[in-house]
């Protein structure tokens, strides 16, 4: 059983061919704008609702947005994800392209699969096809805790990459929990870890030794900018 989040566009076929195509919903959030003089949205949206009530499926849910707010949209999708169970689908062919836009970026952080029904010209809506889009394995950014993403705050701070006595420094935490930190990060693919060989000079005799040093990943960057202003 899935959790369906629908963009309301201008005609309805977009959101039954999803509907038809998956099945085994549990719910299905319909994302809409206000009404307006030109479009009746949301009175759209609720004869979809009632249409697939009448075929027995109880589980729409009418949400409005702001079709011209990102972060009203992208916020409406995290409430959704907050009170619903994976996996999540997200429709994104309805709406304005900043819905859809929103809509795209924010299933790559709640680990959903985004998808597009693509109509033929001069077709029907049976003839029509579902196309899923590629989406990056990154992970949700509520399943790093606070602690990560703090390691992850201090790590930007200078510069993406630090050694890691550096970065304990300027954090002032024990070694032993920066690296419980760094390999939790590790594992999730937000930074990597570099041993490299370095040489210094003492008493005229060179003495080498390995260097562990983090970096930032572009999947550590994408967390960090999409959950830093939660950072307390």
């Amino acid at each position: 059983m899935s959790t369906h989040i629908v963009l309301m566009g201008r005609t309805d076929g977009p959101v039954l061919k999803g509907y038809q195509h998956y099945g085994g919903i549990r719910k299905l959030y319909l994302l809409h704008s206000p009404d307006d003089i030109e479009f009746k949205f949301k009175d759209l949206a609720m004869k979809v609702k009632k249409k697939l009530e009448g075929a027995g499926f109880e589980g729409v849910v009418l949400k409005q947005v702001n079709a011209f707010d990102m972060n009203d949209i992208i916020f409406a999708i995290i409430d959704i994800v907050d009170h619903e169970k994976p996996p999540y689908f997200v429709n994104i062919t309805g709406g304005t392209n900043l819905m859809a836009g929103a809509a795209c970026a924010t299933s790559f952080f709640i680990g959903a699969k985004a998808y597009y029904v693509l109509g033929k010209r001069g077709g029907t809506m049976e003839e029509s096809q579902v196309i899923e889009l590629p989406v990056p394995n990154i992970p949700y950014y509520r399943t790093v805790d606070k602690s990560q993403l703090r390691v992850l705050e201090a790590l930007s701070r200078l510069g993406g990459k630090a050694p890691n006595s550096i970065l304990r420094e300027s954090m002032e935490i024990s070694p032993q929990i920066l690296s419980y930190h760094i390999k939790e990060l590790s594992r999730k693919g937000l930074v990597e870890v570099l041993r490299e060989e370095v040489s210094s000079s003492q008493n005229e005799s060179r003495v080498d030794r390995r260097m562990i040093t983090v970096k930032l990943t572009n999947a550590g960057k994408l967390v960090l900018g999409w959950s830093s202003t939660k950072v307390k």
